[in-house]
Parts: C-alpha cells; sequence; structure tokens
C-alpha cells in the first residue's frame, strides 16, 4: 500500500513492505523522496514513484522580478494577479531509467544526444532494425541528392566549403550546410573516417562564416538595445548558427577534427551561445507568456551550449536561461487534458531538446500533462481507422486537429516529439499505440524525405535516426487500439478549451464528432468558433480543410459556421456555457455573441478614419471559460496582459505587430444571440443534433447554415430540408435540417474559393441550407443512416420531435429559454438519457 503525503516542493512516500506472512511480523519502513525544482532526475527513486503523480510547488523568482523591475506591473499587480504558485505534476510511471544516461565528462564527444559508450547501441538499431535501416536509406539518399550530384550547386557549395571558400553562401542555401550536419552524423555512426575529416573541413568554413555573421548581428542588436543585459538568440544568432545544429556539427566531427580546427568551431559557437537569452526564460508565469512555439524553436540554442559544457566560453547562465524557458512551455502550453495552447497542428514541444536537457538531470519532460496528451487528447484526435502505409505522403497523417497547419488527415507537426517520448517510456501503451499511429505500421515515415530546405524541420531526419525504436508487434494495431480504448470514456472535453471529441464507439466504422469551441484564444488560430467535423463508416465527411497562414485562409467562410450576410465568426475565443456527458450522450453549448460582435484588424483591416475605432477586446478569459481558472491573471483583460514576447504591461499602440493591424473592431450592430448546441445521441442508431439558435437584429436576413466536406463527396439527394451524402462506395451520410425558418431552396454543395497566394486558390467544397429570416432558428440532425433513414414526426406545436426506426425510438423536446438559448432533453424508452438546461 502506498499513500502520499504532501509538502510544500517535496512529497514524502510512506510504504508497508511485509517481512512475512504473518500479521505479527508486519512492520512499517518510512522511505522519505523529497522533490525539488533542483532534483536531479539521477536522484529520483524511480521504482518507488511508478503509480505516484508527483507535485512540486513552484513559486514566482523575486530575483527575477527586481531584475525586470517588475516587467512595468506595480507590487500590488504582481501580488493580486502573478503570485500565486503553481503546482507542477510530474508522472515517472513506465519511465525507464536506462533511456537516459548522464553526460560524459567536458571534453569527451559526442555528448549532446548521446556519449561514446552509446553510440555501439546506436549503431545497431540504425544497421538491425527497420525503422533504422529505412532513415539511414533517406538519409543517404538525401545527402546523395544535395552533397553529392555532380553540377548541383548545392554539392559545389559544399566542396567549396572544404576548400576553405568563406563565400559560399549558406544562409541563402541553407541545404548546403544542413548537408554537411548529416554528412557529420553518417560519418560517426558509419566509423567514415576519411569522410569525417572531409565534413570536418567543411564545418570549420562553415563556422568561420557564421561567426562573422552573428557578430555583425550582435553588434546590431547591441547598437538597437544598449540597455539590454543579455542578448536574444532568436534575433541575432539562431538561423546563422544553423538553428543550433553548428553544435551538433562539432560533437559529431570532433573526433575527426585536430585541435585547431576544433578552436575555431568552437569560437564561433561561443559567439553564438555566450551571453544569450530567450523567450520564456525571464518572464512571468502565464498561459500567455510561455506558451509561444517561438520559445521551443529559440531553444535550440541548448544545442551550442550543450556541445561545449566545460569548455572555454561556455555560459552556464544561457544555459539556465534555456532550461527555464522549456520546463516552463512544458508546463503551460499544454493544457491539464494534453491539448495544447497553440493548438496541436502548429505546436511542437521539440523533446529532443527535453531530452539533451534530461541527460543533465532535468526532469520536466515527465510533466503530467504532456502525458495526457498521448493518452487522453492525441487518442481522441486520431480519426476512428488509424492511418494506413498507403496514407503516407507530404503532412497526411491521421489526425485531426484546428488550427493553422492542422486539419482533417494531418499529421503531428515535429515528429521527435513522439520519438523521444516513446524512447524515455518504451513500455507505455498509450506511447506505444500513438507512436505506431503516427510512423505507420510500416514504418513508412522513416522514409520520408530529409527536409534540408527548411530551418523547423531540419532536426526530424536526424532525430529519427537517434530515437528509431519499434512498436509492440505482438499485437495488431486493431488489438493495440482494442486494449487502450477497452476501458477509455467515449468522450474528450477540455474544460480549458471548451473543445470536445465524441463517437458512438470505439470501432473504425464509429460516429465521430470533433467540435471547436475554443475558449482561449491561443495562437494561429482562424476564425473557426463553432466548426464541427463528422466521420463514420470509416472516411471523413465533415473536414476541417488545411490551410496555410494567409489572410484568406482565416476567413469563416471555409469553415463549417454560421455565415451572416456573408460574415461570420472572428478569431475571438467561443464562451462556453455548458457541457453534459453520459454513456448515451455528449453535448457542449457554445455562446458565439462576441466572436460574432468583433473583428480583428488583420482580417478587416479599418482605413482612414475609421482608424480611430479600433479597440481592444474588453474581456478576459475567464469570461470564456465553463469554469474559471483558480489563476488571478486570467481575469485580467486584454489591455492588462502581459505582452505573450517580453511580459511586459504595455500600451496597446507599442505591441508587437502595430496598433492597426493588431486591434479590434466591435461592429455596429451587435448581435441578439449566438448560440450553438452541438453534441451526439448514441445507441443502435447514433446521430448528431446541432441547433443554432442566432439572430442578428429584427430584419430580414440571409443565413447561411454550411458544412465543409471531403472533396470527393457527393450530393445524392436534396429535398428542401435534406441532403443525403454519398461517396464511390455508396456510403451514406444525411443531414437533415430538422427546423429552420425561411429555408430557401433545395440545399446545395457550393465551392468556396480561398485565395492561396503564391500557390493556386484553395477550393473546399461546402454543404449550404439557406435562410431568409430574423432568426433561422436552425435544427440540424446528421447521421450515417445505414440501411434506414429515422422517420421524423413533429408534434403540433413543434416542441416534440419523435424520431423512429426500427429498433430505436427517441423524443427529443425543445424548449426555448428566456435568454433565447433552447434547451433539448432527449428520451428514450420512456427514460430521460440527457437534458441541456
Amino acid at each position: 500500500m502506498i499513500s502520499r503525503i504532501f509538502s510544500i516542493g517535496f512529497i514524502v512516500l510512506f510504504c508497508c513492505a511485509c517481512e512475512n506472512s504473518t500479521k505479527q511480523s508486519q512492520k512499517e519502513e518510512v522511505k522519505n523522496f523529497e522533490l525539488k525544482p533542483d532534483t536531479s532526475l539521477f536522484e529520483i527513486d524511480v521504482p518507488m514513484v511508478q503509480g505516484e503523480v508527483l507535485e512540486v510547488e513552484e513559486t514566482l523568482d523575486g530575483n527575477m522580478l527586481q531584475e525586470q523591475n517588475n516587467f512595468a506591473y506595480t507590487a500590488e499587480e504582481i501580488q493580486q494577479y502573478f503570485s500565486k504558485p503553481y503546482t507542477l505534476k510530474y508522472d515517472f510511471t513506465g519511465f525507464d531509467p536506462n533511456s537516459v544516461r548522464k553526460v560524459p565528462e567536458p571534453g569527451v564527444h559526442p555528448r549532446v544526444f548521446f556519449g561514446p559508450d552509446e553510440l555501439p547501441e546506436l549503431r545497431e538499431r540504425l544497421k538491425n532494425t527497420v525503422p533504422g535501416q529505412k532513415i539511414m536509406v533517406a538519409i543517404k539518399k538525401e545527402l546523395n541528392n544535395n552533397i553529392r550530384i555532380e553540377g548541383s550547386p548545392t554539392t559545389a557549395g559544399y566542396q567549396a566549403l572544404i576548400k576553405g571558400d568563406e563565400s559560399v553562401e549558406i544562409q541563402k542555401n541553407i541545404s548546403i550546410a544542413y548537408g554537411a550536419l548529416y554528412e557529420a552524423f553518417r560519418c560517426l555512426v558509419e566509423q567514415d573516417e576519411e569522410g569525417g575529416k572531409q565534413v570536418a573541413k567543411a564545418i570549420v568554413t562553415i563556422a568561420q562564416i557564421d561567426q562573422k555573421v552573428i557578430q555583425k548581428s550582435i553588434d546590431s542588436y547591441k547598437q538597437k538595445h544598449p540597455e539590454a543585459k543579455r542578448i536574444d538568440f532568436r534575433v541575432t544568432a539562431k538561423h546563422p548558427s544553423q538553428n543550433g545544429t553548428l553544435g551538433l556539427m562539432y560533437d559529431w566531427a570532433y573526433n575527426f577534427m585536430n585541435q585547431q580546427q576544433r578552436d575555431i568551431v568552437r569560437k564561433a559557437i561561443v559567439t553564438a551561445s555566450n551571453n544569450m537569452t530567450l523567450q520564456g526564460a525571464q518572464n512571468l508565469r502565464t498561459i500567455r507568456t510561455n506558451s509561444s512555439n517561438w520559445i521551443s524553436w529559440t531553444s535550440r540554442l541548448v544545442c551550442l551550449l550543450a556541445a561545449i559544457e566545460g569548455e572555454e566560453g561556455y555560459d552556464p547562465v544561457a544555459y539556465q536561461h534555456s532550461v527555464q524557458a522549456m520546463k516552463w512551455f512544458f508546463s503551460l502550453s499544454i493544457f491539464p487534458d494534453g491539448e495544447s495552447h497553440e493548438g496541436w497542428g502548429k505546436q511542437f514541444l521539440m523533446a529532443e531538446l527535453a531530452y539533451i536537457m534530461a541527460r543533465r538531470g532535468e526532469y520536466f519532460f515527465a510533466n503530467q500533462n504532456v502525458r495526457n496528451t498521448f493518452n487522453k487528447y492525441w487518442l481522441h484526435a486520431l480519426n476512428p481507422w488509424g492511418r494506413k502505409d498507403e496514407e503516407f505522403g507530404g503532412v497526411s497523417g491521421p489526425f485531426t486537429f484546428y488550427d493553422s497547419q492542422g486539419g482533417t488527415k494531418t499529421r503531428i507537426p515535429s515528429l521527435p516529439d513522439i520519438l523521444v517520448y516513446k524512447k524515455l517510456y518504451p513500455k507505455d501503451p498509450a506511447i506505444d499505440f500513438i507512436y505506431r499511429s503516427a510512423m505507420g505500421e510500416g514504418y513508412g515515415s522513416f522514409s520520408e524525405r530529409i527536409n534540408l530546405r527548411h530551418h523547423f524541420s531540419t532536426y526530424d531526419g536526424f532525430c529519427k535516426a537517434i530515437f528509431a525504436m519499434t512498436f509492440d508487434h505482438t499485437k495488431t494495431w486493431d488489438e493495440a487500439h482494442a486494449d487502450l480504448t477497452k476501458d477509455k470514456d467515449l468522450t474528450y472535453f477540455s474544460i480549458d478549451t471548451g473543445n470536445m471529441i465524441t463517437r458512438s464507439d470505439w470501432s473504425s466504422d464509429a460516429l465521430y464528432f470533433h467540435y471547436n469551441n475554443r475558449s482561449m484564444p491561443g495562437g494561429h488560430k482562424y476564425s473557426d468558433r463553432g466548426h464541427f467535423n463528422v466521420y463514420a463508416d470509416g472516411r471523413y465527411w465533415g473536414i476541417y480543410e488545411k490551410m496555410r497562414q494567409v489572410r484568406e485562409a482565416y476567413l469563416p467562410k471555409n469553415r463549417s459556421t454560421v455565415m451572416i450576410d456573408g460574415r461570420g465568426v472572428s478569431i475571438a475565443p467561443g464562451k462556453c456555457v455548458d457541457h453534459v456527458s453520459n454513456d448515451l450522450t455528449s453535448f457542449t453549448v457554445s455562446d458565439l455573441k462576441i466572436t460574432y460582435d468583433y473583428s480583428h484588424n488583420y482580417l478587416f483591416p479599418l482605413k482612414g478614419e475609421d482608424r480611430k475605432k479600433k479597440v481592444m477586446l474588453p474581456h478576459s478569459y475567464n469570461e470564456f471559460r465553463l469554469e474559471p481558472s483558480e489563476y488571478p491573471y486570467y481575469n485580467l483583460t486584454q489591455d492588462m496582459r502581459p505582452h505573450w514576447y517580453e511580459s511586459l504591461k504595455k500600451p496597446y499602440d507599442q505591441r508587437m505587430g502595430g496598433s492597426n493591424s493588431a486591434g479590434w473592431r466591435k461592429h455596429d450592430i451587435p448581435m441578439k444571440k449566438a448560440f450553438r448546441t452541438a453534441g451526439m445521441v448514441r445507441g443502435k442508431h447514433p446521430y448528431i443534433l446541432i441547433v443554432d439558435d442566432i439572430q442578428k437584429d429584427d430584419q430580414k436576413r440571409h443565413y447561411e447554415w454550411g458544412m465543409t466536406l471531403a472533396s470527393d463527396i457527393n450530393l445524392n439527394k436534396a429535398a428542401k430540408d435534406l441532403a443525403i451524402l454519398s461517396d464511390d462506395k455508396n456510403r451514406q451520410l444525411v443531414v437533415q435540417m430538422l427546423s429552420a425558418d425561411g429555408l430557401e431552396d433545395a440545399p446545395k454543395i457550393k465551392e468556396v474559393r480561398s485565395k492561396n497566394p503564391p500557390q493556386p486558390d484553395k477550393v473546399i467544397p461546402k454543404l449550404v441550407f439557406n435562410s431568409h429570416a430574423k432568426a433561422p432558428s436552425f435544427k440540424a440532425l446528421i447521421y450515417p443512416p445505414r440501411g434506414e433513414q429515422a422517420q421524423v414526426n413533429w408534434n403540433e406545436d413543434r416542441t416534440q420531435l419523435t424520431l423512429t426506426w426500427s429498433d430505436q425510438v427517441d423524443l427529443i423536446t425543445f424548449r426555448e429559454a428566456e435568454d433565447g438559448r433552447t434547451r433539448i432533453k432527449v428520451q428514450r424508452q420512456g427514460n430521460d438519457i440527457v437534458e441541456i438546461k
């Protein structure tokens, strides 16, 4: 038996051990384990804490506040809004202590990701496992196509680097330097001494070029910011140091270099890392200031620092800044249920950097929020039928995320996040399952092209090599899925975002409903509050189109929302007002009035005198949440919140992006109401119900109810209130408008054309029902008929609806309350199965 007593900053574990089988010989053994912020990973008794969640209370750093002059807040404001301690939770259940080894002594290389003693095991995995073999083939193929093609400018540039030519434009053709990075890795793992000596020469020239570029950038930064005590790595050295991989080049080619070469490269690394800081290192600890994906990306600074730790010019303070940035990014950018503040289509933990820090004793990788990403959020965001190898290609994948770079049939954007956790928790069933679903049953992801053309993606290839692991082949995908979901809830709901994912069951043919409320504004968001996805019978029907970060992509016409005279929701949050869920139903209720009433100037710029109409959004985070957060800063309105990058309390006109492009405008005519109630009723015949209580004003207006569709969907049948969709395999989906005032012609599939410069326009099929009314009161029913359509019958005053199948009869009661929102009760066989109050 294990019980826990928590105290500030540590836990004490009391363990009862049986000395023998008799009660008389039982005696209590007390073992203390104290977990503090500065505890080393290698001091944690991992077997003792299995099955436990360790809690550490963290308070605001007073010294940092003093150094930063309270970020322009008063002492009273700091105390009132930002002083509440955080209780950070860590879970080491399933963690393999052998997965992280201590870094070797200074001067011993390689050292950043692995030490010399780990090389034999790495070489074995790359040679004798399927993922290892595939990634090495991919790496060699990319090298052959980059630095070994006669006549290629990249090859010519690489050869010129070997000869010491510092005129090579490695900052423009970034594939040249990244090619050297991968060549250094290949030579190390394949023990290619001759190739290693050649790439060492190239790396020396890269370092000499980088040294000049970085120093010039630092000098410019100091001129612009003479008061700065430390230098912003992102602004000065991130890109010129090849996103920190100059440190990896040094680490992997170290033993191919002579001392003079090492000194030259180290000097450039010192320039790029010494006296540096980064976003997230010293700031107020809030969801707003610790959740930008710029933090994890910029934390690649640690690759430079870890490469030269203990050597001349190493800056331990810069390393601690990197640790603090990543620790709080892990702690606050991921909500407790595993959902991301940024949105998982654009979020990247950069877990490989946390792994580097773990080798140096940091344990924040075990943050419980991140663990819940695997066993809660990603599991639910995975489509019901999983991923097939033939689906690999580009950025396709089996997940659905609602944000930039997300969409239907997308992938987890940073595959190293999965790779690293598979290494750390090799036998965790949830991590293993997400790993195999993301990588493919045949490990197809390991064969994808290595991307040396974009700074962000260049880590993926070598992380696949370093962390190449096999999943549990004793089970098929279906068996692993069945075991993992056997006792799992059918619904995911986030108290932080109000988003909901629910399904009829855990089968591959399940009816699946993904609803986007988004109470937290997050980053990289679109005008999509109230959007929904529908999957059924093993395919996509209603989708979230993947789009880029161009202006047209943000517009609400691209999403499954209600448009009013051609205008719709904005990027303002959606207010979650209710959520109910049980074995037979799951519903979420959104109040979207604010997101209709305001628009962002980035999407609809104010011009001329109208610029004076710009305002700040006068609402706090807590106003949109179903339940208020315990942290007082959630009560701050936009004008009082700390700036996302600098943590400063700043006048709005001084915030990044400019006052006009970053401002809001309130529409002259506010909405009377804009409620959307959306959810699923389960049973032998599951169905989705969406009720829109929406009204602009007392004039009749054009309302368009829309559902964006997969590109291969056809309109098989259409009546005034009915659309039957189908595909080429004769699968069908019924979308029936049970009730709507002012319905016009029969529904149709229209093409929404969205500009996508410089690429061709995006064309999105969208099923639309059109109404001309003061308040259309849309009530939509969506379900796969599977051979039998429901009979729909209303009572005389249209307050009760009966849905009848041969083996299921549901009675649905609708009642409009004083606030204008419809209350719903669903009954089956005389029993209430849900009542939305």
